[in-house]
């Protein structure tokens, strides 16, 4: 009766297949990982949001450090003029780019619209917009 009893445990383990606790713990896994999965594609998507921001502030630190060391500034609407090392530099926007001509370094991307202003105390400020968001930024003090 004792080695009946041992047959039949040993028939049952070399069984092929998966037993009812096994799927439940594969299924527990499963919902754990498909969850973590979604919460990251929730931040990833978050982060890309603010990815042309972060790029913008690049940006803006290459655009002060150029016009800081720029001589003969001239700040129009819709252009800055400027010389470096006895050569004349533009700052325009076009196609949707901002970039410093002659040449073709681009400063920023994908923007609507752009424009200058310069105060009374000769701060110089970049307004654009992108999207729906509208931004003024000092590039020059």
């Amino acid at each position: 009766m004792r080695r009946n009893a041992l047959n039949s445990l040993g028939k049952k383990c070399s069984r092929k297949g998966f037993t009812l606790l096994e799927a439940l713990i594969a299924l527990i896994a499963l919902s754990g990982i498909l969850h973590l999965a979604e919460e990251m594609l929730r931040l990833s998507a978050f982060w890309q949001i603010d990815t042309d921001f972060n790029q913008d502030i690049n940006a803006i630190y290459q655009l002060r450090m150029i016009l800081t060391l720029g001589e003969n500034v001239e700040v129009y609407d819709d252009e800055i003029i400027y010389e470096m090392d006895d050569k004349i530099f533009t700052l325009a926007l076009e196609n949707d780019h901002l970039y410093i001509s002659p040449g073709t370094n681009i400063v920023f991307e994908h923007i609507d619209d752009a424009w200058f202003e310069e105060d009374e105390n000769e701060h110089i400020y970049l307004n654009y917009i992108r999207g729906e968001k509208e931004r003024r930024v000092l590039i020059r003090r």
